[in-house]
């Protein structure tokens, strides 16, 4: 007996006799080919479908192992005998990733198809690798018991015991002859591995095991009965069993309903309920295809055995693949009952029935040949077998009942049309309310805005008319300036006549200098004048204001410093020419100080009124010590006028301090003048600054200004940085208390203090508490200690 089958197995695996090996698969494939090709020209199944698809790809896998096995033995290539050792493997394994998809999912299936195509691509991918492997290595030995003929028949193994867990755990149609066909492939392989045949290059147990596995193939088509066709509907007959179907008064109500209703939700429980009765179904369902969600809908179904209502519910297509396809093709189903069936398990599940039953659908069709429901017939209680006769009586039916449910489908749609009606309506109302919302929030900012404008309007007119009283004051100070140039002009000729000494000779260089700094002022007030009515006749944008705020600023900036040499000159000269002029040029040169004076005061009104209210600081480390040594000297004048004595108590060394320069130093002048004009001629004003006061927080410093003025009543404090007149104020053209309320504003948005005691006949102190600059510390080496009187 072991010598027969040996000598079967040299037949199978040496010329010519292997020919009859691939043979006899590939006629039993194409002959199972035969047999499914029926499938798609009369079921039209989906499984069908793959069935051939897959017994096409199977075929013709084989006829290239057929007709590389007849160019091996008919030598026609120069391929060494080795290769095609190894294409046998590959293709044997090809074949079993085709079988094991073949009997496990005979239903559509995207996942699965994904999987095993996956799957295909390995096999060659591996006969690629295992090719070149082979090529390089040794060439002498037979194939088989090599690595790679292992790693071939490992992965084959591998592959038959996935098919068999596969059809196990899914139990599909004929899945026991398919477990068969496995166990058979199976043993073949795994003796091979474990028994090769000694010196040869092809598995005869294998090619054995496939002789006697593949005509289980024709067990393939057999699982689908050919029961799904497509007919016209055929014309019943007088006698006809149906005609004579009593009809209960539920059904009566039901069909009542039919003609009376066009709501879904009272036309499709009547729908179900008639057909399921005429028809005598265990259950009626009433399905829909919803493409965009690529998904089937029961939309309403019917229980008459339990008289109950079926809630609706969704089915992928690949969970009821035959009737899917029947729905999308819109052709008539019959489907027997089959408890291995993806369509009965489905529907079973999702009906709370251990089983569905036989399966008869029918498209309802339009007039213009389309069908958007479908009527689903289920026996799972009687099982009853749908015969051709009942599918043509539902077909009639259905065509019967199809106007109703084209008119509750365009009821449905004009309602469904009406409720986005109502929606945009909707929306457009919500739309108006917002519109209305931001026009009031638009009125609310515009308000705003004009109020905005009528400050600054305001504040407009006050620097309108202050400019106004610049140019009267600038005129008259003009003509007088024209006065003193010619004392000055004529000064030299009177002096030529007085003994020339040093005192002569020093009082006409002030002379000459005084003339030319009047020349130079004039020149200045003159642009001047030009420069702010050009400003006035520009537009009042924010821009244009901003940009007018600086040019004035500016100008006065530099107006300010030939008036202080005027200032300088003209007290030189009241103090060092007596005997150089005559009583009424010494008043005139009063009257010049005065009104320079005055014009000094008005310069620096107008360049704090320039500045804008919400102006931006730029904060910088600064030298305190500096910073009162400048403002000192910018306030001398005043002091000297009216003969004060400056006390200061400022240590030597003092950390620098964190704050704007230019709006620091104008505070402090403005309550240095604010002391001097408070305080009585002949007595003292004091400056105190200290940074270890145990009173004020750390890292700050305190600097106070007192003055020994009247003091100021209680009542009056709150007034002092307010914009109204000044407690100390006496002129009522001065607008100096604008600019302090605005200096404090800014000053205190930088995180510092400002705040005023006074004391009734004792004097005022104004106090400025300042950030001091963390990172440095500076020492003040270069600036003198003030611990001496200043005159």
């Amino acid at each position: 007996m072991a010598s027969f089958i040996d000598q079967v197995l040299l037949v199978l695996t040496t010329t010519p006799g292997n020919l009859t090996y691939h043979l006899v698969l590939t006629f039993t494939i194409a002959a199972t080919l035969q047999i499914s090709l029926p499938l798609i020209g009369r079921n039209h199944l989906p499984q069908g479908r793959r069935l051939v698809i897959g017994l096409t790809i199977l075929l013709s896998v084989r006829l290239i192992h057929f007709i590389a096995a007849i160019f091996s033995w008919q030598a026609v290539t120069q391929i060494p005998e080795i290769h095609f050792a190894l294409l046998d493997r590959a293709i044997t394994a090809l074949s079993l990733v085709i079988i094991v998809w073949l009997w496990a999912f005979p239903e559509p299936s995207s996942s699965a198809d994904r999987s095993f195509g996956l799957l295909g691509a390995l096999t060659l991918t591996f006969l690629i690798f295992s090719t070149i492997w082979w090529t390089n290595g040794s060439q002498l030995t037979p194939f088989n018991s090599s690595e790679p003929d292992v790693l071939w028949q490992t992965f084959s193994i591998f592959l038959i015991f996935l098919g068999g867990i596969l059809l196990v755990v899914r139990l599909p149609v004929g899945w026991g002859i398919g477990l068969v066909c496995m166990v058979i492939l199976f043993t073949g392989h795994l003796v091979h591995l474990v028994s090769p045949v000694p010196n040869a290059d092809y598995p005869g147990i294998v090619r054995l095991a496939q002789l006697a596995a593949y005509p289980l193939l024709f067990f393939l088509p057999q699982r689908f009965p050919l029961t799904f066709a497509k007919r016209q509907a055929a014309h019943l007959s007088a006698d006809s069993s149906w005609a004579n179907t009593a009809l209960n008064e539920a059904t009566i109500h039901s069909i009542r309903d039919l003609a009376t209703e066009n709501t879904p939700t009272l036309v499709y429980p009547a729908l179900t309920h008639t057909i399921a009765h005429l028809m005598s179904s265990d259950v009626c369902l009433l399905l829909s295809t919803n493409a965009p969600e690529d998904s089937i809908h029961i939309d309403f179904g019917y229980d008459l055995i339990r008289e109950e209502t079926i809630p609706a519910t969704s089915f992928k297509p690949d969970q009821i693949p035959s009737l899917a396809y029947a729905l999308i093709e819109e052709k008539p189903l019959r489907l027997n009952d089959d408890e291995t069936a993806s369509d009965q398990i489905s529907l079973g599940t999702a009906l709370n029935l251990s089983h569905s039953g036989p399966i008869l659908a029918v498209p309802l069709l339009d007039s213009s040949g389309k069908a958007h429901l479908s009527i689903v017939l289920l026996s799972p209680y009687s099982n009853r077998q749908w015969d051709e006769e009942d599918e043509d009586f539902l077909v009639n039916l259905t065509a019967s009942f199809t106007p109703i449910l084209v008119r509750t489908r365009q009821f449905q749609e004009l309602e469904n049309h009406i409720d986005q009606l109502k929606q945009a309506l909707q929306d457009a109302e919500s739309r108006a309310q917002k519109v209305s919302q931001l026009n009031k929030t638009l009125i609310t900012e515009l308000t705003t805005l004009q109020e905005n404008v009528t400050q600054e309007q305001s504040r407009t007119e006050s620097l309108a008319a202050l400019i106004s009283t610049h140019f009267s004051s600038a005129e008259g100070i003009e003509d007088t300036f024209d006065e003193f140039k010619h004392i000055l002009t004529s000064a030299p000729d009177a002096l030529k006549h007085e003994q020339a000494d040093d005192g002569h000779q020093s009082i006409q260089e002030d002379l000459q200098l005084a003339l030319e700094e009047i020349t130079h002022l004039k020149a200045s007030l003159s642009a001047a004048r030009e420069h702010i009515q050009e400003l006035e006749e520009s537009s009042s944008t924010p821009n244009d204001i901003e940009g007018r705020d600086l040019t004035i600023s500016n100008i006065a900036q530099e107006l300010r410093l030939p008036l202080s040499s005027i200032l300088g000159y003209t007290e030189v000269l009241l103090t060092s020419s007596t005997n150089a002029l005559n009583l009424p040029q010494r008043k005139l040169l009063e009257r010049i100080k005065t009104s320079s004076q005055r014009l000094v005061g008005l310069l620096e009104d107008l360049s704090q009124l320039a500045v804008p209210q919400d102006r931006e600081v730029s904060t910088q480390p600064l030298s305190l010590l500096a910073l009162i040594e400048e403002t000192v000297a910018f306030t001398h004048q005043g002091l000297r006028r009216k003969k004060l004595t400056l006390k200061t108590d400022i240590p030597g060394k003092l950390p620098q301090i964190q704050a704007d320069r230019n709006l620091l130093r104008q505070l402090i002048v403005n309550l240095i003048n604010e002391a001097i004009r408070a305080t009585p001629s002949g007595e003292s004003i004091a400056i105190t600054v200290s940074s270890k006061d145990p009173t004020i927080p750390p890292d700050s410093i305190l600097l106070q200004i007192s003055d020994s003025g009247p003091g100021i009543p209680p009542i009056e404090l709150s007034q002092v940085f307010a914009s109204t007149q000044s407690p100390h104020q006496t002129a009522p053209d001065n607008i100096s208390d604008l600019a302090l309320s605005t200096l404090k504003h800014h000053f205190e948005s930088q995180g510092g203090r400002v705040w005023v005691d006074s004391v009734v006949d004792q004097g005022t102190t104004y106090s400025l508490l300042l950030s001091v600059y963390l990172p440095s510390l500076l020492a003040s080496s270069d600036f003198p200690k003030f611990d001496e009187a200043l005159e």
